[in-house]
């Protein structure tokens, strides 16, 4: 957290850097390759946070925006039980208020960019972005208000990974790979320019921006950078350039140009809510034995 001189015109602007893993980004900061988040710790303060993540990632932002436990907002993941027909229904967020609706309603501007699992809440005052690219994609879709914030999101270029290229598919070449962390980003620089844009036009007393390219990347590139790892053997890991870091990096750049463009009445904080760790990914298999053994049919 960087605490900038605050006055008359103070305003805060928090950056979540969606499952940013502590222990890589401290590394980075140590080797020089974050600057910016480097920069920012150097006039402030590395603090943790309680998270719900070890119930499971999909908590994390719901508990978030709301202030609640899990078991109060009951929200797990992108799909939601329903315990009276016994059946799953796309998450779309709607029974859940975030923090900042009230913020809305006593006057305060606010805006908001992309958290995960967020609803929109109708700002007037500010700006509010809902999926314009996010790796947790819900039932809602892209959504923006009020009407100016609404043009401009669709003047704005597309997010490299919005033709949903490596999303409903996994890379499996080294030039998939390559692709798939320079989209990231390219996409988190796109999402600095458009964030810094909307509070130009709309000066939001609270702004929350989430960057979600991370999160993508490291299911896909988190091999890139622990080749050694006993769970990667096997697998010609060590012939990958570290993909991953180069996110990393593009992240960070994204991050100093919000922090560059605020002013020095600003209160900058940027967060993560979970990390990560080596991991082999989802059993592809599981649908179709559960489909082969009885146990469930795919839908019409």
């Amino acid at each position: 957290m960087s605490t900038k001189n605050n006055g008359d015109n103070s305003s805060v602007l928090a950056i979540g850097i969606d499952a940013a893993e502590p222990v890589l980004v401290r590394q980075l900061i140590e080797q020089g390759e974050m600057p910016a988040l480097g920069s920012l710790l150097a006039t402030g303060k590395w603090l943790d946070v309680r998270s719900p993540a070890p119930i499971g990632s999909g908590t994390v932002w719901p508990t978030f925006l709301t202030g609640e436990e899990p078991a109060a907002h009951g929200n797990y993941s992108e799909w939601k039980w329903l315990p009276e027909t016994m059946s799953l229904r796309r998450y779309e967020g709607l029974h859940l208020t975030p923090f900042w609706k009230a913020l809305a309603q006593q006057g305060i501007s606010v805006g908001v960019f992309d958290v995960p699992f967020a609803p929109p809440v109708g700002i007037e005052h500010g700006f509010e972005v809902s999926e314009w690219w996010a790796h947790d994609c819900t039932a809602a879709g892209l959504q923006a208000g009020p009407d100016r914030v609404r043009s401009l999101v669709r003047e704005a270029p597309a997010h490299p990974l919005s033709a949903n290229r490596f999303v409903t598919s996994t890379p499996d070449t080294k030039s998939n790979l390559t692709d798939l962390a320079e989209a990231c980003s390219a996409g988190a620089q796109l999402r600095a320019m458009l964030t810094q844009r909307l509070i130009t036009e709309t000066k939001p007393q609270v702004s929350i921006v989430v960057f979600p390219e991370i999160h993508h990347a490291g299911h896909q590139l988190w091999h890139t950078i622990a080749p050694q790892h006993p769970i990667y053997k096997g697998l010609e890991c060590a012939e990958f350039k570290p993909l991953l870091k180069e996110v990393y990096r593009g992240v960070d750049r994204a991050v100093g140009e919000l922090i560059n463009s605020a002013t020095s009445a600003t209160t900058v904080l940027v967060f993560s809510l979970h990390g990560m760790r080596p991991a082999l990914g989802f059993p592809g298999f599981l649908g179709p034995l559960l489909c082969e053994r009885g146990f469930s049919q795919l839908a019409t």
